[in-house]
């Protein structure tokens, strides 16, 4: 948490290889540790970053990609034949035979002018040292991007247009641990970026000139990544943050199809629905794990869950309800609360599958600093 008496060390803007780097060094945050006796102590922690806006990572992209885009004025869509606006659309997989020609041309006209952004993040241990690293691209949509043959046919020239557009952003560089009270620190430089998801950019092509809106859409990255985003327990009988299926059924397909896909707001209510959660989820890190006896009933009572006697018996009851689940979503540490609409996240989703990690037993690396290599 925020430290009352902390003080901005160091805010400064540099210019390096064509990137705007803010850089952050912050006395901001505490946390409680026990110390050698077993009392319980605030200690203070620096977070240090190098940041390069979301903003402006987004414009930078927007330059970058204008050549790939469908950029159509506003006459277009509104003059569109009816079989043209159908075919479009079916070619999309995004027709309904119950709308209206009038809504069909809306939805085209936002599905061609709205972007997705990814995420990827990572900790890893350089020169004895914990780093994190988020980057940030673009999904290519042929909704939104030409084909490799349409800009082939406009520009006569051979490009593999999704990998062009999809190429990855730096958008923070951090010293931290690899703890989660650590890593959340940076959830408050993140959601301030979030919230500037709400001004669109505009773009111009062959002297048209639209709005185009951005969505944070997705999250990929390995296992513990996975969990730290969406406050899912790492490791442990339920360690899926996607399902909350129980580590000795995985490998029941059955079961597991019929399982629930658990979104970020699942989370989130699912943490609230109890009265720990509800009052102390800002404070704490794993905010339901390790209570006594006299606050595991209270908060199981407040789920309406009145079974067990022992506390093993309790903490059980617990466990089953959770599902692994041990805060809301990273993005909500902050303000555990606050409606994912108004930070811009309703659509985000946790990938819960890293097929370089998972499927190919490899490690992945961002675009251009290394090729993949076996794990050890």
């Amino acid at each position: 948490m925020r430290s009352k008496n902390a003080e901005i060390v160091q805010i400064k803007n540099i210019s390096f290889a064509n990137y705007l780097f803010i850089i952050f060094y912050t006395l901001q945050y505490e946390k409680l540790v026990l110390d050698k006796d077993g009392n319980i102590k605030k200690t203070e922690f620096v977070v240090e970053e190098r940041k390069q806006p979301l903003e402006e990572i987004r414009k930078k992209t927007l330059t970058l990609h204008e050549k790939f885009m469908r950029v159509k004025p506003d006459e277009f869509y509104e003059e569109m034949p009816r079989e043209q606006v159908v075919s479009r659309l079916k070619e999309l997989n995004e027709y309904d035979e119950n709308d209206g020609l009038t809504k069909m041309r809306k939805k085209l006209k936002k599905m061609e002018r709205t972007r997705h952004l990814q995420i990827w993040h990572h900790h890893s241990t350089l020169a004895n040292h914990g780093h994190i690293l988020f980057m940030v691209s673009c999904l290519y949509d042929p909704a939104v991007h030409l084909t490799n043959l349409e800009y082939k046919l406009e520009t006569g020239e051979e490009v593999d247009v999704q990998t062009e557009v999809e190429k990855p952003e730096i958008y923070i560089v951090g010293r931290c641990h690899s703890s989660d009270t650590e890593q959340l620190a940076y959830v408050e430089s993140r959601s301030c970026c979030l919230q500037h998801l709400q001004r669109n950019l505009t773009t111009e092509k062959e002297g048209c000139t639209v709005e185009i809106n951005n969505k944070m859409r997705f999250f990929h990255g390995d296992s513990p990544a996975q969990n730290f985003k969406s406050g899912q327990q790492k490791g442990g009988h339920y360690y899926c943050s996607g399902c909350g299926v129980h580590a000795s059924r995985v490998f029941e397909l059955d079961h597991t199809f019929k399982c629930k896909f658990v979104s970020l707001k699942d989370h989130q209510d699912c943490v609230l629905k109890g009265l720990i959660g509800r009052n102390s989820v800002n404070k704490k890190s794993k905010p339901l794990s390790n209570l006594k006896k006299q606050h595991l009933i209270r908060e199981l009572g407040s789920r309406e869950i009145f079974q067990g006697d022992t506390k093993k018996e309790l903490e059980d009851n617990l466990t089953n309800e959770l599902q692994g689940v041990q805060r809301v979503p990273a993005l909500l540490f902050e303000n555990p609360t606050e409606d994912l609409i108004a930070i811009n996240i309703e659509d985000y989703e946790i990938l819960v599958c890293e097929p370089m990690h998972d499927v190919s037993n490899h490690i992945e690396c961002p675009h251009g600093t290394a090729k993949s290599h076996s794990k050890c």
